[in-house]
């Protein structure tokens, strides 16, 4: 089972990357925020920066837990319903 559950997961692999290049995009934002901040001295510590960018890590990380928990228990909570099952083919 465990398998055929992998194959199903490789097939979405596209989303995945989707959501890993999102995730760096908004990495990117807050390293250009900080030095326009710093540049124009609208923040005069570092340990706003520094709290922005622990902000974005857990929320970053929170997200792909919870989507993935809502992914995984959905999959498995409505497949015992399928009425029909692709066969696994050689590729």
């Amino acid at each position: 089972m465990m398998e055929a559950f992998e194959t199903r997961l490789m097939a979405q692999i596209d989303v995945f990357i989707a959501i890993e290049i999102v995730s760096v995009l908004f990495f990117a934002l807050i390293i250009v925020e900080a030095i326009f901040d710093f540049a124009t001295h609208r923040r005069k510590s570092v340990w706003e920066s520094l709290a922005n960018a622990a902000i974005e890590v857990g929320n970053r990380l929170l997200d792909r837990t919870i989507v993935g928990a809502v992914f995984i228990f959905g999959l498995l909570a409505v497949e015992q319903f399928a009425v029909l099952s692709i066969p696994l083919t050689w590729w």
